[in-house]
């Protein structure tokens, strides 16, 4: 069995020379062990030889491969891809690196990165709620930095898992095995569990995410606190290795 090098072609792996150094060896490093990965199942897959699944694998993109990766969806971009990209227009290839981290710096910013880590947002509807409850939470907390804004999203994540939990609650308590649930449109039946159970399985999801809501909502302010400077009394506090001293004031 041939041992697929983590190298472009037995060469080092391909670099994107406009990125800076320490990012560029890293994401040649990983885009030629992802190729290699690549070229391994078109060996066994597709039942080529070594040479065979190099070729398919390796070789550099052309000016429509190239186009596609530089303008397809961000979530259909691979390892593999940029790789090829790199070999024929490094340029090019650090450009398509940087565009995937603008969407995502901005899917952070938007909260669609939040959103996207739900399941359970399978409507425009859910979207909306979940985007109206960030903005709301971003309203009244009014969260200073990323930090802050990562605890206000899981805060958001705990938020509407509590509140459908409790909404599996009430399905659950309220319907019997045979009947269906058809609010919204959507058609629910009664769990297969005991009625007993089952109402007890989502009251725990629900003290659970609530649970989850008040620790990291404790969390937040704990941060706040550990970062705010506090003079209750005349005297020297140092800041950022500056010595201020407070007088007393006289009478």
């Amino acid at each position: 069995m041939t041992e697929w090098p983590t190298t472009l072609g037995g060469r080092p792996a391909t670099q994107m020379q406009s990125l800076p150094e320490r990012d560029a060896a890293v994401l040649g490093r990983i885009m030629a062990a992802e190729s290699a990965k690549m070229a391994v199942f078109y060996r066994r897959a597709m039942s080529e030889d070594d040479t065979q699944a190099s070729d398919s694998v390796w070789a550099p993109a052309d000016s429509t491969r190239a186009r596609q990766i530089l303008e397809a969806p961000p979530g259909s971009v691979d390892w593999w891809g940029l790789n090829q990209l790199a070999a024929t227009d490094p340029p090019a290839a650090a450009r398509a690196w940087q565009r995937l981290r603008r969407i995502a710096r901005d899917e952070l910013d938007s909260g669609n990165f939040a959103a996207d880590a739900l399941d359970v947002l399978h409507s425009p509807l859910d979207r909306a709620r979940f985007q109206a409850t960030r903005e709301a939470f971003m309203e009244e907390l009014q969260p200073q930095g990323a930090l802050e804004e990562a605890l206000v999203d899981t805060l958001v994540h705990a938020y509407l898992g509590q509140q459908s939990w409790m909404g599996a609650y009430h399905v659950r308590t309220q319907l019997r095995e045979e009947e269906v649930d058809t609010r919204n449109g959507v058609a629910r039946r009664a769990p297969r569990l005991d009625d007993a159970a089952a109402r007890e399985e989502a009251w725990q999801f629900v003290e659970r995410f609530n649970r989850l809501f008040l620790r990291v909502l404790r969390a937040l302010d704990d941060h706040r606190r550990r970062s705010t400077v506090i003079v209750q009394r005349a005297g020297q506090v140092n800041v950022a290795d500056q010595q201020l001293n407070f007088g007393a004031q006289p009478n």
